[in-house]
């Protein structure tokens, strides 16, 4: 089994679910939640903050069209540059100290470019599929829920192409994808660890 597995998910696809339920059986942790708690304390910011900087773009489409480094000096003051910098911290310390389960935030980019071993998955669904996951979670229905996942997707698409400079969902950047809403979210865990040899 490779030291790390990271879930990439679209929003209401039941990736933190399906990460925990993995983490579960392989009894290893998983970190997701924990992230967010570390950043908070590390960066001062709330809770809600963090949770809403933390893995969806805040830009403005002029800073998204640069091509400069996250951390040049240009947005070294930058609040969602600095959750960044915390939160990739946290991720290679948490992957450095052995098996677990990491979701979201760029960690499948982020323990690449520290050299260190994941398999990395994504997990996407259709989106009337996710809007039934998220029903009871939101106030909101029919086409505001739809417009409500296509802007969190957008956040999150425009968050992952800023600090990596790559497209969310391209294959290339996972061992393995999975449709939630086509083969259920039991499947995709068994599928999981089927695939890294459980």
């Amino acid at each position: 089994m490779k030291k790390v597995i990271t879930i990439s998910r679209e929003f209401g696809s039941g990736g933190h679910d399906i990460g925990m339920e993995v983490a579960k059986r392989l009894n290893i942790p998983f970190y997701d939640q924990e992230i967010v708690d570390k950043a908070v304390a590390e960066s001062g910011f709330t809770k809600e903050f963090i949770e809403e900087h933390g893995e969806y773009s805040t830009l403005s489409s002029v800073l998204l069209g640069t091509s400069a480094p996250f951390d040049s000096y240009y947005y070294a003051e930058d609040p969602q540059d600095k959750i960044f910098k915390i939160q990739r911290r946290i991720i290679k310390k948490f992957a450095q100290e052995g098996p677990c389960v990491i979701v979201g935030r760029c960690s499948n980019y982020i323990l690449e470019q520290a050299d260190i071993d994941s398999f990395d998955i994504f997990i996407k669904a259709d989106i009337e599929k996710r809007a039934e996951n998220v029903a009871d979670r939101v106030e909101l229905k029919g086409d505001e829920l739809i417009k409500f996942l296509q802007r969190r997707d957008h956040k999150r698409r425009v968050y992952y192409r800023f600090y990596t400079r790559r497209k969310w969902g391209d294959y290339h950047d996972y061992n393995m994808m999975l449709d939630s809403g086509m083969i259920g979210k039991d499947k995709c865990v068994d599928m999981i660890i089927s695939a890294i040899g459980e």
